[in-house]
């Protein structure tokens, strides 16, 4: 069993359930625009918006220019997909992710129709890099009071120049929707560190990630090691 108790949930957890703390997950934020926080400091709308268009504007040309050296890197033939459900070649994409796993959520297209597509409350799109047929990255993601909240995120081989250049396209994606942000909670071995490299980060502590084996052997050892998991947003209760 795994879940996220939040902080007041998970020391009774711990002591009385028998869980064991597995880790505090990383909220990665990358902020697009800061209407809302010049509103609340100066209370002049005008103000604000200026201020607004500002870092917009000079958000908008860093994206562009780490776009462009990235193209460069990783060369022509790579395309950036929006669709409303599952893309073609998930499937080859999700076998290739999980072999690197060691422990996750099974996530295959079946699950994501049922955890996404299905989801009665909210709409969800998916973003991705292919080349050719073949599917190279893949995010979830979902308009959450003006945040483009991203529940999912694989990389084909762990590569961290397809997976930077996915979080730049979909950065520029959530900027051409008048997004204010784009954000990410999640752990892992380090895949998510570097395919978010642009991205401010902090450690969560008001959802833990914990869990339980009630059986002895070699889960019950690996299940309270962090760097064996892969976490996402999409994993808990959120959305």
């Amino acid at each position: 069993m795994i879940g996220f108790p939040n902080a007041s949930s998970y020391p009774g957890f711990v002591r009385t359930l028998k869980w064991r703390r597995i880790a505090f997950p990383v909220q990665y934020t990358l902020r697009l625009g800061i209407a809302g926080p010049l509103r609340r400091v100066t209370g002049i709308p005008l103000v604000a918006a200026f201020g607004d268009a500002l870092y917009r504007s000079a958000r908008r040309l860093r994206l562009a220019s780490r776009h462009a050296w990235l193209r460069r890197l990783g060369g022509d033939g790579v395309d950036f997909r929006v669709d409303a459900t599952v893309p073609p070649g998930f499937d080859a994409l999700w076998n290739a992710w999980r072999s690197q796993e060691v422990l996750s959520v099974w996530k295959d297209a079946d699950y994501l129709r049922w955890r996404y597509d299905r989801n009665p409350d909210h709409r969800f799109t998916y973003l991705s890099l292919t080349r050719g047929d073949e599917l190279l990255a893949l995010a979830v993601g979902v308009d959450l009071e003006g945040a483009l909240v991203l529940c999912e995120l694989m990389v084909r081989g762990r590569d961290a120049l397809a997976g930077e250049r996915l979080a730049v396209e979909v950065a520029r994606y959530a900027m051409a929707h008048g997004l204010d942000a784009v954000s990410f909670l999640g752990s892992d071995a380090g895949a998510f560190d570097d395919a978010l490299a642009g991205f401010a980060r902090r450690r969560s502590y008001a959802n833990v990630f914990c869990g339980r084996a009630f059986d002895r052997g070699v889960l019950a050892e690996l299940l309270p090691l962090g760097d064996n998991w892969t976490v996402t947003f999409g994993d808990g209760d959120f959305v």
